[in-house]
């Protein structure tokens, strides 16, 4: 397939994670096997994205391998603000078993479908800030991997509270409770406002109020997110 198709204040709404991009503006551009994204503007709630990206081998793998299919992707935002991608923490919905297509468009759309289940997406991101409820970061950049079911966190960086925050784990989608494992390194950060950033992990003990200093600190987790 050789061709273009052009996405004007379109709409695109993943059904998988009931996840919707809004606002879409771009080119996806098919030249052979290979599919390209050159620049694709669009809105996840609060926060606007600018993304580009290309899958090699597109057809050839669609239909008979599309776990083997990778698709390279770049979003880069001036603000990012994580809680308009909660739904990703979602189990993945399964599809629903129709008729029996009989037409070529509808077979294709089936193994889109397939594809965009199975495959697995390598993100590099960029953002000048991030943000999630009292948490404030700046100058973010994180190589992660979404397959099935699975998020991984390659390698996350960015400044928080006056110091650097470097962040891997991964989250696995089991259905109300995701199994989350974290590793994180924290160096120079400001106490205080580490604990007004986290709610004061969920504890009235020690407080953001009546601490002090700088905080240096290798920290492992090992738990569930809902």
């Amino acid at each position: 397939i050789n061709g273009n198709i052009k996405l004007n204040n379109a709409s695109i709404y993943y059904l998988p994670r009931g996840f919707l991009l809004s606002d879409c503006n771009g080119t996806i551009r098919f030249k052979g096997q290979d599919l390209y994204i050159d620049e694709l503007l669009a809105s996840a709630g609060t926060t606007r994205l600018k993304m580009y990206g290309s899958a090699q081998n597109l057809l050839s793998l669609m239909d008979k391998d599309p776990e083997k299919l990778l698709l390279a992707w770049n979003i880069s935002s001036r603000t990012l603000n994580l809680r308009d991608f909660i739904s990703f923490l979602r189990k993945q919905s399964e599809p629903v078993s129709g008729k029996k297509e009989k037409s070529s468009l509808a077979k294709m759309g089936t193994q889109i479908d397939r594809m965009l289940r199975d495959c697995t997406v390598r993100l590099q991101l960029k953002a000048n800030q991030l943000t999630y409820k009292k948490f404030f970061g700046t100058n973010m950049a994180a190589t992660v991997l979404l397959a099935y079911n699975r998020i991984e966190l390659k390698n996350v960086l960015l400044e928080h509270a006056g110091g650097s925050l470097a962040v891997k784990g991964s989250v696995q989608n089991t259905g109300a409770s995701n199994v989350l494992t974290i590793q994180s390194q924290m160096t120079k950060v400001d106490l205080p406002k580490v604990f007004t950033a986290f709610n004061n992990f969920g504890q009235t003990a020690i407080l953001d109020k009546n601490l002090g200093g700088k905080l240096n600190a290798e920290i492992n987790i090992t738990g569930f997110i809902s």
